[in-house]
């Protein structure tokens, strides 16, 4: 995210989301690259010119060669990353072992703020800060669908929508997730020693909601202009 003469933002976003993402709901304009190992200087030029960058995964694969490119140059700075792992609908590796592989391999510590540890390509995801279970309809494309809301962990209805076994088997694993990851910190976020890492799909507009939530309001104490003290 970049803040320019007028005053807007402009962020760096991963071409794998400019479908899914809802430009109007963002205060500028997006700057990305295609998504393939071609990089030409634009695309190094345009990293270190943001101010904060989406780093979009697929989930089934995990880090992968451009990613770790891309990471050297948002390092020159220590850009805000914020993190999506993307293809939720799919068979996604274990998600503990993909946040460990980002910490490993782009050495930057992953706070989770949404996921369904479950991995059971349903269009689900539960939300660690907000202890509400959001249940998504399945729907055609990159259509914004009805979203149902289940607040509280422990709360009945989270059984009844997704059976009492899934639901216990929920909050077992978040115990451990709790337990087990880093606590999101904003001020890590903007030195960029803390990714807050997202889990969804930009199939059906799952679990993006919340990463654009993010997007907007956490880099914004960043990307605000202070008056000049006058003389």
């Amino acid at each position: 995210m970049r803040l320019d003469g007028d005053g807007k933002a402009a962020w760096y976003f991963d071409y794998h989301l400019r479908d899914a993402v809802p430009v109007s709901r963002l205060s500028g304009e997006p700057a990305g690259h295609p998504g393939h190992e071609d990089f030409s200087e634009d695309t190094y030029r345009t990293l270190t010119a943001v101010d904060c960058c989406l780093m979009v995964i697929d989930a089934a694969k995990g880090v992968e060669d451009r990613t770790r490119k891309l990471m050297e140059v948002t390092r020159l700075r220590d850009t805000p990353i914020l993190t999506f792992m993307n293809k939720l609908d799919r068979d996604i590796r274990d998600p503990m072992e993909l946040m460990d592989e980002v910490e490993n391999e782009l050495k930057i510590a992953c706070a989770p703020i949404t996921a369904d540890w479950l991995r059971q390509a349903v269009q689900r995801v539960y939300h660690l800060y907000k202890d509400e279970t959001y249940l998504y309809q399945t729907g055609k494309g990159h259509t914004i669908q009805e979203v149902r809301i289940v607040k509280g962990l422990d709360n009945p209805d989270l059984d009844a929508a997704v059976g009492e076994e899934l639901a216990a088997q929920l909050r077992d694993e978040l115990e451990l997730v709790k337990g087990a990851s880093h606590e999101f910190d904003r001020e890590l976020f903007l030195s960029g020693e803390i990714t807050p890492v997202f889990f969804g799909t930009a199939l059906g507009n799952f679990g993006v909601d919340h990463m654009l939530d993010g997007l907007v309001e956490w880099p914004r104490s960043q990307c605000r202009v202070k008056p000049t003290p006058a003389k």
